[in-house]
């Protein structure tokens, strides 16, 4: 069990060139049925982390506490920082590799903390939650891009300024996916 999750992990945060998505992120994409470029553009945008100079990928173990973006070293350093915090009364945490907001999804993670902090059930969930604004985009004639409007909306669902911005800096880092620019 623990070679595979380290095989997992290792898959989790490979270079990538020109569109060369990690199989974690291809694999969550697919099953969502959401496209696996933009869906890891949106992981880079909510927890890169540098692992170079030059080489940024989205880190597992980061939690966004109160506001303020923290890379724990380990799973287990975030999960206590999590647990932590939540015990404290506690709910504006964004967790793992989709920042997946502890407030608006705890139902959603019967086991606890943990299981949003578990990476590939991290980013299976994320990319539901893209699916879901994009049925949402879909269903409710918000945009003719509606991949994107639903990228925004990942982000900031009831906020139309917020989620295009947020929009913008996605697609900044999904061309510079595409043309390579991220390893």
């Amino acid at each position: 069990m623990k070679l595979v999750l380290i095989t997992l992990l290792l898959s989790l945060n490979v270079d990538v060139s020109a569109m060369d998505i990690p199989p974690a992120y291809r694999e969550a994409a697919r099953t969502a049925g959401v496209p696996a470029d933009i869906f890891y553009a949106i992981t880079l945008q909510e927890s890169q982390a540098p692992i170079s100079s030059t080489k940024h990928r989205p880190w597992p173990w980061t939690l966004n506490i109160a506001g303020k973006g923290r890379y724990y070293r380990t799973q287990k350093d975030a999960l206590r920082a999590l647990e932590h915090y939540i015990a404290s009364g506690k709910c504006n945490v964004d967790i793992g590799l989709g920042q997946i907001h502890w407030c608006a999804h705890a139902k959603s993670f019967p086991e606890g903390p943990a299981q949003a902090l578990h990476p590939l059930k991290n980013l299976a969930y994320a990319a539901q939650v893209l699916k879901s604004e994009h049925k949402t985009v879909i269903r409710k004639k918000l945009g003719s891009n509606s991949w994107w409007v639903a990228v925004g909306r990942y982000h900031a669902p009831n906020n139309v300024k917020l989620a295009k911005a947020y929009r913008m800096r996605v697609y900044k880092k999904w061309l510079r996916l595409k043309g390579g620019n991220y390893v």
